[in-house]
């Protein structure tokens, strides 16, 4: 990262005037930012990609089970269970219920893998009766 940081000066004072830019300050003022943005966004991606690559088969499935106790966590190797006293908040988002049991730590439960409304409806149900104000959910339809 600090190399790309340096090289908005080097491109910025030393190239573009040569190729006929004379306004070299403002071309780094815009110029290092955006270029440090886009390596940053490349840098996640790749490694959000080559950790989810090394995940085992079955840590990759996982299954989630809601009720009135808590909620349980399921892979084919391992289970846990989360009472709803363990629980920081729930927020749900335009894509998934993200449940926090920490202040930065969380599952996500993506919406897309609940295949039925009525189950979304009583995911927001159980979140709403047993976390009170700590579930930040849309209204039920």
């Amino acid at each position: 990262m600090v190399i790309i940081l340096l090289m908005g000066p080097i491109y910025g004072f030393w190239i573009l005037p040569d190729i006929g830019y004379s306004n070299s300050v403002g071309a780094v003022v815009i110029l290092a930012p955006l270029l440090f943005l886009v390596v940053f966004i490349g840098a996640i991606w790749l490694q959000t990609k080559r950790a989810y690559s090394s995940l085992k088969g079955f840590q990759k499935n996982i299954r989630y089970v809601f009720s009135a106790n808590g909620y349980d966590v399921y892979d084919e190797k391992s289970f846990a269970h989360i009472s709803w006293d363990s629980v920081y908040e729930a927020i749900e988002t335009k894509r998934s219920f993200n449940i926090f049991f920490h202040k930065s730590f969380f599952h996500v439960v993506p919406k897309r893998c609940i295949q039925q409304q009525k189950d979304v409806d009583g995911l927001r149900k159980i979140l709403k009766q047993s976390l009170g104000g700590r579930a930040k959910v849309n209204s039920l339809n």
